[in-house]
Order: C-alpha cells, then structure tokens, then sequence
C-alpha cells in the first residue's frame, strides 16, 4: 500500500555506503524503504557539498523503485554525498 504522508520515514542508504570510494564515474545509488508501506517515489540529492547546498545533480525516481543513477557522469576524483527522502503524494518526507 503507499505511505501515507504523515508516516513516511528516512530510506536506509545501501551502496554505495557513507564514505565509500566507487571506482565508477555513473554510479547507481541504491537504498531499501522499510516494507509496512511504498512511497510514490523518492528524490534523490547528490551534491559536492555536503550540506547540499548544491542539488544541481539531484533528481527522482518517479515511481519507487530504489536505485538510481544521476544523469551526468560524475567528475573523477571528487566527494559527493547523497541523500534519499521518500515522496508520497507532493509530500517530501524525511532524508
């Protein structure tokens, strides 16, 4: 069933994991939801700052399934951080 807005909770980050290396310049991003309910979708940030004051490179799934690749290669020898919130309806839920 989909989550209801008020009970959407942060998605566990699963690869790659926080301070991680990839040898990749397009990685896929992955993460699990726990299974009492389904978001619509997710939006995903991945930015070079890790407050992500910067989401240029961010994006959605549109649906909910639980991966992710960002558009654009990402630039060789760079730090990225990335960050999943569920969405349900138009409601952003928690990263």
């Amino acid at each position: 069933s989909v989550c209801p807005t008020d009970e959407l909770v942060a998605p566990a980050l699963d690869d790659p994991a926080d301070g991680a290396t990839v040898n990749t310049l397009t990685p896929s991003l992955t993460w699990s939801y726990p299974d009492s309910c389904v978001p619509e979708g997710y939006r995903i940030d991945l930015s070079v700052t890790s407050d992500f004051s910067d989401t240029s490179l961010s994006g959605g799934t549109g649906d909910s399934s639980t991966s992710w690749m960002p558009e654009e290669d990402l630039v060789d020898c760079t730090q990225y951080s990335w960050r999943v919130a569920p969405i349900s309806d138009t409601t952003l839920g928690p990263f």
